[in-house]
């Protein structure tokens, strides 16, 4: 069963793709200008989906610059409960598992 799913639209219609556990989806959409990556995976140790969002080069254009790296739920910490002790008077959660740069 698949895990992951993905859809591209283009010039000539719409396509789709399906990434499993073990393989993922890996996406790349260019123009002259740059690039943009997009990279699920599966993080077998927390039973997290994860993401990666790039800004990358595409035939020597554009700059390579990481713009969010963690969990596809957007989950800023390992924290569940809504009244957990971390989260009172803290501007930042001790444990996040996501990188915003």
């Amino acid at each position: 069963m698949a895990q992951f799913w993905g859809t591209i639209k283009g010039a000539r219609g719409e396509a789709s793709r399906l990434g499993h556990k073990a393989s993922g989806l890996d996406t790349y959409a260019a123009s002259w200008q740059g690039a943009v990556s997009v990279r699920l995976w599966h993080d077998a140790k927390t039973g997290r989906d994860m993401a990666q969002v790039e800004l990358t080069t595409h035939h020597g254009a554009g700059v390579h610059r990481s713009l969010y790296r963690g969990p596809v739920s957007g989950a800023t910490c390992e924290c569940t409960d809504a009244g957990c002790k971390s989260h009172r008077d803290v501007s930042e959660c001790s444990k996040p598992v996501y990188e915003t740069l």
